[in-house]
């Protein structure tokens, strides 16, 4: 039972081991690759036909209305949320 519970232990720290390692960036290649990808998308960006321009651009604009009606929702829950709040603590302050 010790064993087995000391194989899983070993197991589990073999197992992170590799992923730290894995997480682990050289900042060169980091930085390489990064060069690398805004090239390909310049050379998308340029490649794009008037057509496509246009579909990103529609897309674009309807991501950025989601995002605006997601952070109203958010608005909107934290002011309900602080009133909900000021009424329990006006109940509180009533009974003490």
């Amino acid at each position: 039972m010790k064993e087995d519970k000391e194989a899983g232990e070993e197991q589990k720290a073999k197992f992170w081991e590799e992923k730290i390692t894995k997480i682990k960036i050289n900042p060169m290649k980091f930085f390489e690759d990064k060069l690398t990808k805004e090239q390909e998308i310049k050379k998308d960006w340029e490649d794009m036909s008037e057509e496509e321009m246009a579909q990103y651009s529609t897309i674009r604009q309807q991501m950025v209305e989601y995002q605006q009606r997601i952070i109203e929702r958010i608005q909107k829950t934290i002011r309900q949320i602080n009133e909900i709040n000021a009424k329990y603590d006006a109940l509180l302050a009533k009974l003490e």
